[in-house]
């Protein structure tokens, strides 16, 4: 978790040295489901609150959250005046999956624009899209960590982030007119015996779809890189840059 806070610090102030509103990192970029999650008034949200405060600086990052006995695929925002907004994912599509799942949607102001979450495959969850819009989001934040499941026989399955990007997420924005920003820790898993597989994290991505359904900008890299985005620019949407 250290080396997680450390990482997460370091890519926040290089974002806001180049003139950054805000800094977006992917799922779970913070601790993890049931080996080492985060809690709400740990030390390491504490760390990060302070981060964005002394920065001014808005950051969302994916984390393993533990509530008590329930542990849940969760995603924060930390505005520079120190305030916390937290989703809970809502879906989850493995069969078994002992994670938690959140009861609530709901639109949050990042940067003075109405912005709706949606984790990894809540996205693929037509009322999720289409509740957050009737509440008056104009963007969606798609955090990701994402990859194709090898198994031992050889078989394959899950989306890669282009098939996600061209099968679903286009019609989502064009359905309910919303402009996207996807960001993506993309690799591949490999399923043994465990319900969890660890992920071999191989490339991020970061894609933004105006609010036409049209990819306005996309980045893959097989490195760690910082890419800028201007939303008003790019998606026409109010607000300054994105970087991941």
């Amino acid at each position: 978790l250290e080396e997680a806070v450390f990482s997460l610090s370091t890519w926040s102030r290089r974002a806001a040295a180049l003139g950054a509103s805000f800094v977006l990192f992917p799922e779970v970029a913070l601790g993890d489901y049931l080996g080492c999650p985060v809690t709400l008034d740990g030390s390491e949200m504490s760390a990060l609150r302070f981060l964005a405060e002394d920065l001014d600086i808005t950051i969302g990052f994916g984390f393993g959250e533990a509530d008590g006995s329930a542990r849940y695929s969760s995603y924060a925002v930390l505005n520079g005046r120190g305030r916390l907004t937290v989703h809970r994912k809502t879906r989850w599509q493995t069969a078994g999956c002992p994670i938690s799942l959140g009861t609530t949607l709901q639109t949050h102001d990042l940067c003075g624009c109405p912005t709706g979450i949606a984790i990894c495959s809540e996205v693929r969850e037509p009322t999720v899209s289409q509740e957050l819009a009737t509440q008056g989001a104009r963007l969606l934040l798609v955090p990701l960590a994402m990859g194709r499941s090898e198994f031992l026989d050889g078989r394959t399955e899950g989306l890669s982030l282009g098939e996600l990007v061209h099968d679903h997420l286009v019609g989502v924005s064009q359905a309910n007119s919303l402009a996207l920003v996807v960001i993506g820790a993309v690799g591949t898993q490999r399923c043994v015996e465990v319900p969890l597989p660890r992920k071999d994290v191989l490339q991020g991505g970061l894609v933004l779809i105006n609010s036409g359904g049209q990819v306005a900008c996309c980045h893959e890299t097989v490195a760690e890189e910082l890419f800028t985005f201007d939303l008003q620019r790019d998606a026409a949407v109010d607000g300054a840059c994105v970087l991941a």
